[in-house]
């Protein structure tokens, strides 16, 4: 951490508040560090860290009077790539955005786009489908689910059993708890497009339009 520059070091700090939640005392300790810079680099985080257009910010909690916890649910990534490499991908992502769980993405596609220099969209924007403009970009914290799509990947993600309430063959109402194994691009030809396990191991699909899920039941994992 001695010879890395700021910037270095914040991306740093990202990676390691991923998946957990430290104090600064506990952060200068892993980096062997003096908290004052850390305090720096934390304040820098919060208010958010631009990265090739990109916001990247960090999220913060209190644990009684004194504890004050830091934590990040955001992967830095940063692809350095060319534009052949840059093209197929934006392709990629804008086929699959028009598919189930199209939003999510859609959201991964308008995150790369945006970081595109001037030239490079000129290069590549006519050859695509649809007509798009860069916008701000901030990290969404995976804590934050907003829609079904996202929902639906960060059930499949997190492997947790949710409780779902559904009819079964004989029209009565059932409740059980299930985990998400796999999500189709687009459903078979009965229309089932969830591969859903109980807790003995049973497999199905389902369709996602029959199930009645109580999400702020669901804790985040």
């Amino acid at each position: 951490m001695k010879d890395l520059t700021p910037f270095e070091r914040r991306i740093e700090i990202l990676k390691v508040l991923q998946g957990k939640k430290m104090r600064i005392g506990e952060l200068a300790e892993y980096f062997d560090f003096d908290e004052r810079t850390l305090r720096e680099d934390i304040k820098s985080l919060r208010e958010g860290l631009n990265v090739l257009g990109t916001t990247v910010k960090i999220d913060s909690s209190h644990e009684g009077s004194q504890r004050h916890y830091y934590k990040s649910t955001v992967h830095p990534i940063f692809l350095a790539l060319n534009l052949s490499e840059l093209f197929a991908l934006l392709k990629l992502l804008e086929v699959r955005s028009q598919k189930n769980n199209g939003e999510v993405y859609e959201s991964l596609f308008q995150k790369i786009y945006s970081q595109m220099t001037d030239y490079a969209e000129g290069r590549i924007s006519h050859l695509l489908k649809g007509e798009y403009e860069k916008k701000e970009i901030v990290n969404t914290l995976e804590e934050e689910v907003f829609n079904k799509d996202i929902k639906l990947v960060f059930w499949n993600k997190s492997q947790i059993f949710v409780e779902i309430n559904y009819k079964n063959e004989e029209n009565k109402e059932s409740t059980e708890e299930v985990k998400l194994l796999d999500i189709l691009d687009s459903p078979d030809i009965h229309g089932n497009d969830l591969l859903i396990e109980d807790k003995d191991g049973n497999q199905r699909w389902v369709y996602y339009g029959d199930l009645i899920i109580d999400w702020e039941k669901v804790e985040y994992k």
